[in-house]
């Protein structure tokens, strides 16, 4: 199985945070967006949810610790559950010649049901 660190997402602004709660214990399963810490700002407090779904390894932070944009925060297992969600869920690039393949074969099929050939 796959290992991912999580790291610190996008902070609205904010330089650094403080971490006031952890929310999980290692050895936990992890859903996806399931919440990992709690951070607090001058402003607010927020959530950091998990991007997979799988087993906490390990924390790579600790409560009180400050922290900023990019910052691991912790270790996850990806289970075999979420990694195929995550290929499912990955779009197929509209320009791959594959899709385009499947267009052209689509749009021929149509224009034939639209115009089919006179029988004799």
């Amino acid at each position: 199985m796959a290992k991912e660190i999580i790291t610190v997402p996008d902070l609205g602004g904010a330089d650094s945070v403080s971490i006031i709660e952890l929310c999980l214990r290692v050895g936990d399963n992890v859903e996806l967006e399931q919440s990992l810490i709690v951070l607090e700002s001058d402003k607010a407090t927020m959530d950091v949810p998990s991007p997979v779904a799988g087993s906490l390894t390990k924390y790579l932070v600790a409560d009180g610790d400050t922290v900023k944009v990019g910052d691991p925060i912790a270790e996850i297992e990806i289970s075999l559950d979420s990694q195929d969600s995550a290929e499912a869920a990955s779009p197929e690039t509209p320009d791959s010649p594959d899709s385009m393949q499947a267009d052209s074969t689509q749009a021929a099929t149509d224009q034939q049901s639209a115009n089919p050939e006179p029988s004799e």
